[in-house]
């Protein structure tokens, strides 16, 4: 079937081009001809030269076909630049912490945000010339705006401080916010600043090695780089006015849509065909009272949007939003879902339905820490001072059944990961450690070209190091009451140590095949055999670790977009730090202002309900990781007789295992389709559920197999011209829509009834959330059910 072209116009795509530089039949500078931009002089080579053998062009097939071998002198780091990247990072920043406390969290990609800036470069065009009109919005400060407003987002220090302010102190009402742990504004943002300056440092000394290679060539920057480019293109400048209207018009259908499912019909949010085909629309799922708490229904937990999600519909694209379906190549994405499948669907039930360590007991998917009986555990019944002695009995601690397979699956990813590395990029590690400067140079013609550009000098980082290690030290020592590090000189070299470690290998696995591993649940469980009894040092911990690892990753794949854009490095570092700086101080006045002024927010950490949009998902699971490994400890949970969790090492075997079967089944059965098993990626995604995907996961698979598959395959030519505008379009409206929601809801008086915000009448759409849950899988009347530890 032949594509009839959109609007009658035909545009030129980098696929056009992939067959015949693959095969060696086009000039290396066919792709700059595309782009209208000066092409780089090399010599010639042999028409029937691939690819991979033109010394003019990159090794690697998908660069060559998608970044241009050249680089046009024009302004970067401009006031324009400064002026954009402040108001994406305000936008970033209150986003991001708004979906922090939601049900249904939304994210905002890199594409995204070149779209939110591609326009107000261009408005900025009108200007006078002078400081904020330098000339015509170019490329390259396109791309300097993206990177560093990407270099905005802190979730992880966030988490923390909200671990300490809401879940430890002894706040019992809202009012008494200030009675929790806050250790105050300027120490909390000077903390968030120095966790993320520290990871840039420690990435600034292995540039040779994870930024110079051309082997290493971060697959998540092409998209972006196409992106931008073609609207700079001046081939057709059609293409770049049809991406915008393209970009309007599902911006603005998906803008009107998005008001029916976060206003006037909530239902679509998470249509559970499992609870409505069990009678949920009637009652039939709602909670029963057993004696001191409320016996949830399985079917209702099992189908629910706080539960497994099992056969639900999300008509609402911000929980799918986050799985990115249309930007995530298919092979990854149907590893995160066969995962979520597999352990989530399949698993999970089977181990509820068996009653294995007493599951019936508990909320099939919280990951919360139970009593036998299933009530919450009350930790802080226990703790002196915020700690647990080692000598002090305490009762045994449970957890849900999908959370042990998930903590397992978190043991099982880090050595999967390491085994997959060590299988297939070991030899090619090697050989780049042993690659000199020159040698790379040589090897990569977008290296060559940046070598025109002053690096950023060793002794900078060095510098920086310094001081950001000092000022977290000095943070966490003095704050001694949320932090609990007073006394501990060796925690803050620890985590750098541990993360310096693993940032050379994991940063070679990111930087060739876009997969990485997490440090969070393996830095738990060495720091709570280092100091058992003390919840907060063991998340002050994970935190540290996680955070130093992330951001150093960052900042490489920022120089090595840096290098495919010809951005000079020490503008990368500059607006690198300013994006930091920005974006730890808006996080946390956005953060501060949540918990102080949004009733909803603090609810949402201190009880426990499936009726409300609101829901403290990744802050609960730092909690509970707190009071497993922090204060009751590993020696102690994992060994305890009566729960014996100590079978869930064995993951940490078969982790290291599957990667090598796979392997081996992969070479004697090439046909098979074994090289697209990518155990690393499938014991990492295991948490989605948890973690407030569950209503999105069996429409993002239908999503992606529609998209992603069929139409690549079978309408290229559309695909590559619409699918990531339709992707930003929808991702944009998604992240607006319930901020205006809200902001609307909060100037509404309450209702007498149930002291809820509404002007929607209740109807089969709008469930009333005191008689039935948002998708009918059954009801707790909202914020009354409790946990015990704030009684």
């Amino acid at each position: 079937m032949t594509e009839k072209p959109a609007l009658n116009l035909t545009i030129p795509t980098i696929g056009e081009h992939v067959s015949e530089i693959n095969s060696g039949v086009a000039s290396p500078n066919t792709l700059n001809s595309f782009y209208g931009l000066e092409t780089y002089s090399s010599k010639g080579t042999a028409s029937s030269s691939p690819v991979s053998d033109i010394p003019q062009n990159s090794i690697i097939p998908e660069v060559a076909v998608t970044i241009p071998i050249t680089d046009t002198k024009v302004p970067v780091f401009t006031i324009r630049v400064l002026f954009i990247t402040t108001l994406l990072i305000a936008f970033n920043s209150y986003s991001s912490q708004f979906y922090l406390f939601r049900l249904n969290r939304a994210m905002i990609n890199a594409i995204s945000f070149i779209i939110l800036s591609y326009p107000l470069g261009l408005l900025m065009e009108y200007l006078p010339k002078g400081i904020l009109n330098p000339g015509k919005f170019n490329y390259k400060e396109h791309g300097l705006i993206t990177v560093s407003t990407l270099a905005a987002y802190n979730i992880d220090g966030i988490s923390l401080l909200t671990l300490q302010r809401l879940y430890y102190g002894n706040q019992n009402t809202f009012q008494n916010i200030d009675s929790g742990i806050k250790i105050g504004d300027c120490t909390s943002i000077l903390f968030l600043l120095s966790l993320q300056t520290i990871g840039v440092a420690i990435a600034g000394f292995f540039t040779k090695f994870l930024v110079m290679p051309a082997e290493l060539w971060y697959p998540e920057n092409l998209v972006p780089i196409n992106f931008i480019n073609t609207f700079h293109s001046i081939h057709d400048r059609g293409i770049s006015k049809l991406r915008m209207k393209a970009f309007l018009l599902v911006f603005g259908v998906g803008f009107v849509y998005e008001f029916f499912p976060h206003m006037f019909a909530p239902l679509l949010q998470s249509v559970s065909i499992l609870c409505l085909a069990h009678g949920g629309a009637s009652g039939a799922l709602n909670p029963v009272k057993t004696g001191a708490h409320l016996q949830l229904n399985p079917i209702g937990q099992l189908g629910s949007i706080s539960g497994g999600g099992i056969f639900s519909l999300a008509f609402d694209w911000t929980p799918i939003s986050s799985l990115q379906p249309l930007v995530t190549p298919v092979w990854s994405q149907l590893n995160v879902l066969f995962a979520n499948y597999l352990f989530s669907w399949v698993i999970t039930p089977i181990v509820f339905y068996s009653n294995f360590m007493n599951a019936k007991n508990f909320k099939i998917y919280s990951a919360g820490t139970f009593y036998e009986n299933g009530t919450f555990y009350n930790i802080k019944k226990y703790l002196v001072n915020d700690s647990l002695p080692l000598d002090k009995n305490v009762p045994t601690m449970w957890i849900s059944p999908h959370w042990a397979l998930c903590y397992g699956c978190a043991f099982a990813a880090f050595t999967s990961t390491v085994s997959y590395y060590l299988i297939n990029y070991s030899k090619k590690s090697f050989q780049i450690f042993n690659s000199s400067r020159k040698e790379m140079a040589e090897k990569d013609v977008h290296t060559r070209l940046m070598q025109s550009y002053k690096s950023v000098p060793c002794i900078w980082y060095v510098f920086i190091l310094a001081i950001a290690s000092i000022l977290l030290f000095v943070v966490t020592q003095e704050s001694t009451e949320g932090f609990q590090m007073q006394g501990q000189f060796w925690v803050i070299p620890l985590a750098t140590i541990l993360s310096t470690i693993f940032i050379l290998p994991i940063g070679i696995l990111r930087a060739i095949s876009n997969q990485s591993i997490d440090l969070g649940t393996i830095s738990e469980l060495i720091m709570g055999y280092l100091m058992p009894g003390y919840p907060l040092a063991n998340a002050t911990f994970k935190v540290i670790c996680t955070s130093i690892l992330n951001q150093g990753l960052v900042y490489l794949v920022h120089l090595k977009f840096g290098t495919y854009m010809k951005i000079p490095p020490r503008v990368i570092f500059f607006m690198q730090f300013y994006g930091i700086i920005a974006g730890s101080t808006m996080n946390y006045l956005n953060f501060d202002y949540a918990t102080r002024r949004n009733d909803l927010v603090w609810k949402a950490t201190h009880f426990n309900s499936t009726s409300t949009q609101w829901s403290a998902r990744l802050p609960e699971i730092l909690n509970s990781d707190s009071e497993i490994f922090g204060a009751i400890s590993p020696q102690r949970f994992f060994n305890d007789p009566n729960t014996n969790y100590s079978f869930l090492f064995w993951f940490f075997l078969a982790g290291l295992l599957l990667p090598i079967i796979t392997f081996m089944l992969a070479k004697a059965l090439p046909r098979a389709g074994f090289h697209y098993i990518n155990w690393p990626i499938i014991f990492q995604s295991v948490g989605l559920v948890v973690s407030g995907h569950a209503n999105a996961i069996f429409i993002t698979t239908l999503i992606t197999i529609g998209t992603q598959y069929y139409l690549r395959k079978h309408y290229r030519g559309w695909y590559d011209k619409y699918n990531y505008i339709v992707a930003a379009g929808l991702d944009c409206a998604a992240t607006l829509v319930p901020i205006i929601v809200f902001v609307i809801y909060r100037i509404l008086p309450r209702t007498p009834q149930n002291g809820h915000r509404s002007i929607i009448p209740h109807y089969a759409l709008n469930p009333d959330p005191s008689q039935f849950g948002m998708d009918y899988c059954g009801a707790i009347r909202v914020f009354n059910f409790t946990r015990v530890i704030y009684h």
